[in-house]
């Protein structure tokens, strides 16, 4: 396993679960159990840990725009590119405020050193001095 995947490890075994909207202090999902295969339901997860993950970063624009600088990258750490590409695909089919598709596509534009590097700036820019 890449070091990539480790926060997101850590951040499981703490995380509150539920089926219900998302708040800042919980983690929750809006879709019912049934309605995920298991490899989404995954996929979901880290996503959603993503978000929690990088609450603190401070960052202007679509918390999607951030995560995703990562989010791919612990997919294929953990399950594989084949893994992380279809849930690409599930993600970039969701409708909604964010538009996942583009911002995918912008992401995944970018080489994976490209998307770390882009990330490490804003966190780090991010923080007092």
């Amino acid at each position: 396993m890449r070091p990539i995947a480790l926060p997101v490890l850590l951040a499981l075994s703490t995380s509150v679960l539920a089926q219900a909207p998302a708040t800042s202090l919980e983690l929750r999902f809006t879709a019912s159990a049934e309605t995920f295969r298991a490899a989404t339901k995954r996929g979901t997860l880290v996503h959603e840990l993503g978000h929690r993950l990088a609450a603190d970063v401070p960052f202007k624009g679509d918390h999607h725009e951030l995560i995703f600088l990562f989010v791919y990258d612990v997919w294929v750490d953990l399950w594989g590119q084949s893994f992380a590409d279809g849930q690409v695909k599930i993600e970039s089919q969701r409708k909604g405020v964010s538009d996942y598709e583009g911002i995918w596509k912008r992401t995944l534009a970018l080489p994976a050193a490209e998307r770390a590097k882009r990330f490490q700036e804003i966190v780090v820019g991010g923080r007092p001095q």
